[in-house]
């Protein structure tokens, strides 16, 4: 797993760099378990302050309760995707993790009880 300060180099490489196809930014939560909406809130707040579409090659989708179905769309299109959740990884709390879903356990979200981490096989990513 990566040093939490390394999330933000990550992002700037990924969205800098549209020769590896388009990045797709996605969040994942359910806004009724408090926490869990983190995902959902930072796509909500990217939209509002930069649009669906910032920049070529970049989509910030619409916040979903069903992320399977924007993984689908995303696998579809081509690029790579950028996943927004809470996890649990014995951190304080707001702390930010970066990782690979390759690098996680099978974590589970509650939308509906598929783990994350197997999606992007799921959807063709």
């Amino acid at each position: 797993m990566r040093r939490p300060e390394d999330w933000e180099l990550v992002a700037e490489s990924w969205l800098g760099d549209a020769s590896q196809g388009t990045v797709h930014i996605i969040g994942v939560g359910n806004p009724i378990r408090q926490d869990d909406a983190v995902g959902l809130e930072i796509v909500s707040s990217l939209r509002r302050e930069l649009g669906s579409r910032p920049s070529p090659g970049v989509i910030i989708h619409r916040p979903s309760l069903m992320p399977e179905r924007l993984l689908s769309k995303a696998a579809a299109e081509g690029g790579r995707v950028m996943i927004f959740d809470a996890v649990q990884a014995n951190r304080e709390p707001g702390a930010v993790v970066c990782a690979s879903l390759a690098e996680t356990k099978f974590g589970f979200f509650a939308t509906h009880n598929i783990p994350l981490r197997l999606i992007p096989d799921l959807a063709g990513c």
